[in-house]
């Protein structure tokens, strides 16, 4: 990267004129532009448009976009917000839908006489061929060349077809654990495991797809039997209840403590799903028991992932032996590479088809799937009548309580038709038995074309609204720190602590009181929280909405904004990117969207639609947003939390979770007797059996905010290790498993719990321990079926010991904690991977020889 006047000197060749030249008052000017801006040059470079020499500056330009938009080049910034004129009484070929503020800069008079400098054919080149960069001395903006300087090549959604958009998805998308979530049955309906009525022709087209891929008749000759015995199977020979009972027997309620006792094991699921395959697939069809034990490995895998991981498709074919599938070969004398294709391609249809459709059709068939509040990913299975005999009652109640029949609404599946916002629902559990959690999912119409309106809407109503709540909760002024993620906790504290050290020189006897909501959005009063987004509201004239992209060169990340009012601004370093589409929205346009949402939305369930009587549903799409208006206004309204002369406190909060740490007693017990009785304006209503009240007669060791332990006597913070979630990264490459773990890795980091400034070695050490060995046994896990290199883990583990070195605060720990940090996660790494030692035995014995070495 070379600034413009460098590239003009070196690679243009051309000489800038200095402050002794002739036309010096013409260019001496342009020596701030020269130093600022920063050219890159494209590594797929374009011939350049035929661009006759005597065209204007501008013009130049627009043929520029031109040029770019005729080609689909629509990842080149100074594309946005322009299209091709299509009106045939428009006189220019150009049309402006948006201002890009990329194309102002460049079309200004300092550019002008970059150009008028370096002729046409140079300065086309570098608007066509390169990406400048131009910095303000704090954060970059791009004003020429591809998004992030991507090679030239039209953007993926306009390269694809929909006809292989399709087949792509159906077939070569990764398998993901999540497709069988919260599907609900009353009843077991196995005969529905197979499609009904099913003949072989019909069960072979929906396997084989094939109106897209004809069958030669030989393999049609060898198949059809086979698949008129899996029927046969099906039909009549297997007794799906009684294997069930065998392996998956009933819980019951009245036999265990915690409601997820409940739950039938994985690894029972797994057995259940293996006999019933083997009693229903004829052995054949495998090809071979090598070929049999591999696609029951791949089963195990699929259920044991969590809701955030997904399984690679080519993943499915490691150690499978197309030559053992002989009723998909073709009978010939000689295997051609025309065979090999059509039978490779009829395999990958007849896994898809095992992944995707069979074995979730089994699993749904008898099992609720679901995952938990707390969450963590983790995938639990419940037998369909165990989770009705719990649920069942819960529902039944929660109508009752919160929800009343929408006897208006005659157009429950309609988006477009319907007054009202439909959503439908998902129950997940809680720990506690009785417990759980309502969280509605928008209903998205009907067809492909409301389909397209509630996307349309959603992009352009739902999304700009839900920035213009954040930005006026950021706007807000509070005496309290906002909170936004238990990422953040640490570093509230950390401050906290800081304080109090330099007020006190000590950490003095603090007072703590921990709460939470009972049924959060359920108890939100929607008149006092309209009330406090129209208070909000009244001060403001307008909100204009404008999407950019920032990227952050020290780790690769880029993130795509919408910044209300220019209230963001990118951080030191960072690249900015106009994206030029922009939005405007009144106050009272705000409202309406937001009234909807609160006042109009329908809750379906066995064919009719609920209104709530009170409350929010948890899930929609500005409930979150609006708990956080209305508790912070809760918090300024109630002085008691206020914090007092002479005294330090500090209240977190993070959704319905409070923390309130003082150094005053006599506060400490207001806050309490307040709590306890609770907050009548705001229908707050505090769960009396999870509050956690410290003071010196009532002493703990730490208080959990949040997964975070915080010690009440010192402020140290840190993660158990039973809370990091020890995930499983399943990929074709082992450079991606590396690189999803060392994120992981980072995750662990992420809580700040690793600062020196906030933690003592001791801490420190034991948190790089924890996450260390999680991502150890995440290792294990993630790579036991890859052949294993030396040299690219020994870049990996280099690559984690770098980044906790990174989140030592301060960043340049000394050389003796430096040894003490590699030496605990060296350790931590070998302890997390002896479960399966010997797979891991020459990584073991290279570790063990970095910590004698």
């Amino acid at each position: 990267m070379k600034n413009l006047g460098e590239y003009i000197i070196e690679e243009l060749g051309i000489a800038i004129p200095d402050e002794n030249s002739t036309i010096c008052n013409s260019y001496n000017w342009l020596q701030e532009v020269f130093s600022t801006c920063f050219v890159i040059r494209n590594s797929r470079e374009l011939e350049i448009p035929h661009i006759l020499l005597s065209e204007e500056h501008t013009s130049v330009i627009d043929e520029c976009i031109i040029f770019l938009l005729e080609r689909k080049l629509l990842n080149n910034v100074m594309t946005y917000g322009y299209a091709m004129a299509r009106h045939s009484h428009v006189n220019k070929a150009l049309h402006c839908a948006s201002g890009n503020t990329q194309v102002t800069k460049i079309k200004d008079s300092s550019w002008r006489l970059v150009h008028q400098l370096i002729g046409t054919r140079n300065f086309v080149d570098i608007l066509i061929n390169c990406t400048v960069l131009e910095y303000n001395g704090s954060y970059f903006t791009q004003i020429v060349g591809n998004r992030l300087n991507e090679p030239h090549r039209p953007p993926l959604w306009c390269q694809r077809s929909p006809a292989l958009k399709s087949e792509d998805n159906c077939l070569y998308a990764q398998i993901s654990i999540r497709h069988v979530l919260y599907r609900n049955s009353l009843e077991m309906r196995f005969f529905n495991i197979l499609p009904t009525g099913t003949s072989v022709d019909v069960l072979a087209k929906s396997i084989f797809n094939s109106d897209d891929v004809k069958l030669p008749k030989s393999i049609r000759c060898k198949m059809y039997p086979l698949l008129k015995k899996m029927l046969h199977n099906h039909t009549k020979k297997i007794k799906y209840k009684q294997i069930l009972e065998n392996i998956c027997p009933q819980n019951y309620v009245s036999k265990v403590k915690h409601q997820l006792d409940l739950r039938t094991p994985t690894s029972k699921v797994i057995r259940f799903l293996i006999v019933v395959l083997e009693k229903l697939i004829p052995e054949e069809m495998f090809g071979s028991k090598s070929n049999k034990s591999e696609i029951f490995s791949k089963l195990s895998k699929m259920l044991e992932l969590n809701t955030t991981v997904t399984l690679e498709f080519q993943e499915l074919f490691h150690k499978l032996r197309l030559k053992d599938f002989a009723w998909l070969r073709c009978d010939t004398m000689h295997f051609s590479k025309c065979d090999f294709e059509i039978s490779s391609k009829l395999l990958s249809f007849f896994v898809a088809w095992l992944f995707r459709f069979l074995i979730p059709r089994v699993i749904t068939t008898f099992f609720y799937c679901t995952d938990v509040s707390a969450n963590t990913g983790e995938v639990l299975y419940f037998r369909h009548d165990t989770w009705n005999s719990v649920s069942l009652p819960f529902l039944s109640k929660y109508f009752k309580d919160h929800l009343i029949q929408n006897a208006v609404c005659r157009n429950h599946d309609s988006y477009l038709v319907s007054a009202y916002n439909h959503a439908r629902f998902r129950i997940v559990p809680k720990k506690a038995r009785g417990e759980f959690r309502v969280i509605t999912v928008p209903h998205k119409g009907a067809d492909e074309e409301e389909y397209t309106a509630f996307k349309d809407n959603f992009r352009r109503a739902i999304v700009p609204a839900q920035c213009v709540l954040e930005y006026l909760r950021n706007k807000r002024k509070t005496f309290f720190k906002k909170l936004y993620s238990s990422n953040h906790i640490a570093s509230h504290i950390k401050e906290f602590r800081i304080s109090l050290l330099r007020k006190y020189e000590r950490i003095p006897t603090l007072y703590y009181m921990k709460f939470d909501v009972d049924s959060c959005y359920d108890s939100v009063p929607r008149k006092k929280v309209f009330h406090v987004l129209q208070e909000l509201l009244k001060n403001e004239t307008g909100f204009v909405i404008r999407s950019q992209t920032v990227f952050n060169p020290s780790n690769s990340s880029s993130r795509t904004l919408n910044v209300v009012n220019g209230s963001k601004k990118p951080a030191l370093g960072e690249i900015y990117v106009d994206n030029v589409t922009t939005k405007y929205f009144t106050s009272n346009e705000i409202l309406e969207i937001i009234k909807l949402e609160l006042f109009k939305t329908s809750l379906l369930y066995a064919g009719k639609c609920y209104l709530r009587k009170d409350g929010l549903f948890q899930g929609a799409s500005f409930s979150a947003l609006l708990v956080d208006l209305l508790y912070d206004d809760l918090l300024l309204e109630n002085k008691v939390f206020h914090e007092r002369a002479q005294e330090e406190s500090l209240i977190l909060r993070l959704a319905d979770d409070f923390l309130f740490i003082t150094t005053n007693r006599p506060q400490i017990l207001e806050v309490k007797e307040l709590v306890q009785n609770g907050f009548i304006d705001y229908n707050v209503k505090v769960k009396v059996e999870k509050l956690v009240y410290v003071d010196q007669q009532t002493p703990f060791e730490s208080v959990n905010f949040c997964g975070l332990n915080i010690s009440t006597t010192d402020l140290n913070v840190w993660k158990s290790e039973d809370t990091l979630n020890s995930s499983r990264f399943l990929s074709h490459t082992i450079k991606k498993n590396y690189n999803q773990l060392l994120r992981f890795f980072e995750m662990g980091l992420s809580y700040g719990t690793t600062d020196l400034e906030l933690n003592s070695v001791s801490i420190v050490l034991n948190q790089l321990r924890a996450i260390t060995k999680t991502t150890a046994r995440g290792y294990a896990m993630s790579l036991k079926s890859k052949d294993i290199s030396l040299e690219l883990f020994a870049h990996f583990f280099d690559a984690l010991y770098c980044c906790a070195i990174k989140s030592c605060i301060p960043p340049e720990p000394n050389q003796s904690m430096r040894r003490k940090i590699y030496s605990a996660m060296v350790v931590s790494f070998i302890q997390g991977l002896l479960p399966y030692q010997s797979k891991y035995k020459p990584v073991i014995a290279y570790l063990r020889g970095i910590v004698y070495e």
